[in-house]
Parts: structure tokens; C-alpha cells; sequence
């Protein structure tokens, strides 16, 4: 890859850097404005995703290849 190409892929990455970050920063703000009067304390948060991710591998152990 010459010079060029490797410029214009550090561009790229760097125009879908700001997209995910302004989703993510969007979601999060909008979770939280919402959360931030239930009593949920972050660790509780931490918690629920613990539990996802364990319920995932899980899944993800029992399943079959084709």
C-alpha cells in the first residue's frame, strides 16, 4: 500500500471514529438521563451485563456448528 492509500485509510478511520462516537455518546446520554432518577447505581448496571454476557457464553458454548 504507497502513502496515499495509507492516509486516505487513516481518514476513513477517523470520519468512522466520530460516527460511533457520537452514537455511543447519544445512547449513553440518553440511558443515563433516564436512569439517573430510578435509584440504579452503576454498579447494578455492571452487574446486569455481567449476567448477559455469562447467559451469552452459554448460548454460545451449546451451540452447533453446520
Amino acid at each position: 500500500m504507497n502513502l496515499f492509500g495509507k492516509k486516505r485509510l487513516k481518514e476513513t478511520e477517523k470520519v468512522m471514529e466520530q460516527y460511533v462516537v457520537r452514537l455511543y455518546r447519544g445512547l449513553g446520554t440518553s440511558l443515563a438521563g433516564r436512569l439517573v432518577y430510578t435509584g440504579i447505581t452503576p454498579n447494578e448496571i455492571t452487574l446486569v451485563g455481567f449476567i448477559f454476557v455469562l447467559i451469552a457464553c452459554f448460548f454460545f458454548t451449546r451451540g452447533t456448528h453446520i
